[in-house]
């Protein structure tokens, strides 16, 4: 487990969104008022089991009195989104401070939000903060269901309403290439573009967006989980330089585990190459990044490597452990 800079909530209330998400408001258990954060920002949620998670904050930046969370139960959980689903109003956290790996980039002439499912969290709080900079966006939030879309009667009544647009698939079908190109329409200088989602969703927005000539450096996005399989892949060996140990890695288990299982803890806290936690440096060999949170300029380095998802597409990697 990471060493976080750690500090105590309580849950003040606890809401049904819809079926199957959950928002959690939390409040600090001393003082009136928890850390600032921008749009985008997430924080660790260190679950009562010892299990930790990321969860990104979905509540108005300007107010720091509590945070708010909301959390989709996975059919796939892990354990954490069910862990979630099982708190109880004046239950005590620990969270970590937030942290931000999808901010509101600084010029904004423009924006466009796109939003899937649960991958609205973080658009909540930057459509708060756009709309208190007076910076024209659209809001595009994408659902299965009118009956499974979060927040919809919060966002219909909001200062920002006539800027959101929601979609829904049993009503207008699902959103392909070209309906996408439609909703973020032409690029223009310092308009940019936010996605959060499911991979399809990003995928093929982003997609669209370099179809239509959007610029790499306007598009953002950010995942809930790793694309690839991080026990997918054939044996490794790891040499560790500072240690001088060396760790046989089947194809069955992940690098931070087989380290882990031979004494050497390695920081992990989201498990999915999201927070950035377990990253290392390595030496020698070539990583193969299954990761979403190293730049692609990072990646084709290969100085760097998440432990908790990525492979290697050497026989062995050296790693500064």
């Amino acid at each position: 487990m990471t060493e976080l800079d750690l500090c105590q909530v309580r849950i003040r209330s606890r809401r049904r969104e819809v079926n199957g998400i959950v928002s959690l408001q939390l409040e600090p258990c001393e003082g009136e008022h928890l850390p600032a954060f921008s749009a985008g920002a997430h924080i660790d949620l260190l679950l009562p089991s010892g299990t930790i998670r990321q969860y990104s904050l979905c509540s108005d930046p300007e107010q720091h009195s509590s945070y708010r969370i909301a959390v989709l139960l996975d059919p796939q959980s892990r354990g954490g989104s069910r862990e979630v689903h099982s708190l109880a109003v004046g239950q005590e956290l620990s969270i970590g401070k937030p942290r931000n790996h999808f901010p509101l980039a600084d010029n904004h002439d423009s924006a466009v939000l796109v939003a899937g499912g649960i991958g609205v969290t973080p658009m909540l709080a930057m459509a708060q903060t756009l709309h208190r900079q007076s910076v024209p966006f659209t809001f595009h939030y994408l659902t299965r269901s009118r009956s499974s879309t979060a927040f919809r009667k919060e966002l219909r009544s909001s200062a920002f309403s006539d800027h959101v647009h929601l979609r829904h698939d049993d009503q207008q079908g699902v959103a392909d290439s070209a309906g996408l190109a439609e909703l973020i329409g032409e690029p223009r200088e310092d308009r940019h573009l936010y996605v959060c989602g499911p991979q399809p969703l990003i995928g093929a927005t982003v997609e669209a967006a370099q179809a239509t000539r959007w610029s790499d450096e306007f598009i953002h996005f950010e995942h809930f989980k790793a694309p690839n399989d991080p026990v997918d892949g054939d044996p490794v060996t790891l040499r560790l330089e500072r240690s001088g140990k060396t760790v046989e890695v089947p194809g069955d288990c992940t690098l931070a585990k087989a380290l882990a299982n031979e004494g050497i803890n390695v920081p992990v806290a989201c498990e999915q190459g999201i927070c950035g936690t377990c990253v290392v440096s390595v030496l020698d060999g070539t990583p193969d990044h299954r990761d979403t949170f190293l730049r692609e300029e990072e990646r084709k380095e290969g100085k760097r490597m998440a432990l908790c998802c990525s492979r290697s597409l050497t026989p062995s990697l050296t790693l500064d452990l």
